[in-house]
């Protein structure tokens, strides 16, 4: 196997338990909500209702990370189109989460990242 990342990336299962220095990606129509059960955070995936217009979305994922690390977390968002993230990230910002938003020069699509609430101020 191609390995091009220091770490490993994969598609999120349901039920699957997270692990350090792994990255999940929501797959395709899927909702991905983390989600803590007694010392263990695992992935639930779901196919509810469209959240801003997409499923995945973004916003559904952090909300559940608020949950699960409040002002812990390191959030960061990168290239997309539309608004999906801002106000999750706005909301990880107001309780002192770190955010960070990819820059308009490295993105390939400057939507999500360019709101002013996803931003440093």
């Amino acid at each position: 196997a191609l390995q091009i990342s220091a770490i490993n990336v994969k598609e999120a299962e349901h039920g699957e338990v997270i692990k350090p220095g792994t990255a999940y990606i929501a797959p395709g129509n899927y909702h991905m909500k983390i989600q803590r059960k007694d010392l263990n955070i695992s992935i639930e995936l779901e196919q509810g209702n469209l959240v801003n217009g997409h499923r995945p979305s973004v916003d559904f994922t952090f909300d559940s990370l608020n949950v699960c690390y409040g002002a812990s977390l390191l959030a960061v968002i990168m290239t997309g189109m539309g608004r999906d993230g801002a106000e999750s990230m706005k909301k990880l910002k107001s309780i002192g989460s770190p955010t960070v938003a990819q820059d308009e020069k490295t993105s390939v699509v400057f939507g999500m990242n360019r709101h002013d609430i996803c931003r440093a101020p």
